[in-house]
């Protein structure tokens, strides 16, 4: 599981959990600041995570 930051806020918006190899792409609201935005999540932090 991976903690996902608001790029414009940088408050915590989500966490995120996923066995893909190919890249992901969040689009969401932030609840903190209200806007929308798009986030690509680092495959390889979740994969070493895993193997630690």
């Amino acid at each position: 599981m991976c903690k996902i930051l608001c790029p414009i806020c940088e408050r915590r918006i989500c966490d995120v959990t996923t066995s893909s190899k190919e890249k992901v792409f969040i689009e969401m609201k932030c609840p903190h600041c209200n806007r929308i935005v798009k986030i690509e999540f680092p495959i390889a932090a979740v994969l070493k995570l895993k193997t630690k």
